[in-house]
């Protein structure tokens, strides 16, 4: 699935909600990049929800879930989340990058390094909260091919309602 894809259906999905009552933090897509115009603002991000599915070490044979958002490359401009490796100003540049939870990386790489390593992403369409009902209540998983492990984060550091374990580069 691109980038337009996923936007074009998210659209879909929220003007299908309307009128459900849901309260959320969100605004418009397109007004990070209208907020630029204005002198006063130094920069916008744009965090669009959700990713949730599998990511999978095929060199390790491991796998765990991961929820999360797609993510620019201002994101670590705006929120104050700091990286435990990797790169805040680069982690996010790049197509096909991910940034994942201190915790991911630990049930993936069993403490090796994660940074540089390629993993395989396949998208189930899991709640952003996450309940362990001990079954998958997801959709039938839809390869969405590789991606770069390019920063960890803990987020046990940060009280936020931001909760991810995954960043993937939008």
């Amino acid at each position: 699935m691109t980038w337009s894809e996923f936007v074009k259906a998210l659209s879909e999905e929220e003007t299908e909600k309307e009128g459900e009552g849901l309260l959320r933090a969100t605004s418009p897509l397109p007004l990070a990049e209208e907020l630029k115009n204005y002198a006063s603002v130094e920069t916008a991000t744009q965090l669009v929800r959700s990713i949730g599915g599998d990511i999978e070490n095929h060199d390790l044979k491991k796998s765990t879930e991961a929820r999360g958002f797609f993510a620019d490359e201002h994101f670590f401009d705006v929120f104050g989340f700091e990286l435990e490796e990797g790169s805040e100003a680069s982690a996010l540049t790049a197509p096909r990058s991910m940034v994942i939870g201190k915790a991911v990386a630990e049930r993936l790489f069993k403490g090796g390094d994660a940074i540089g390593q390629s993993i395989q992403f396949k998208e189930r369409g899991l709640d952003g909260i996450a309940v362990d009902f001990g079954i998958s209540l997801g959709k039938e998983a839809e390869d969405w091919g590789q991606y770069i492990i390019t920063g960890i984060i803990d987020q046990s550091k940060y009280p936020t309602h931001i909760k991810f374990d995954a960043l993937i580069s939008s």
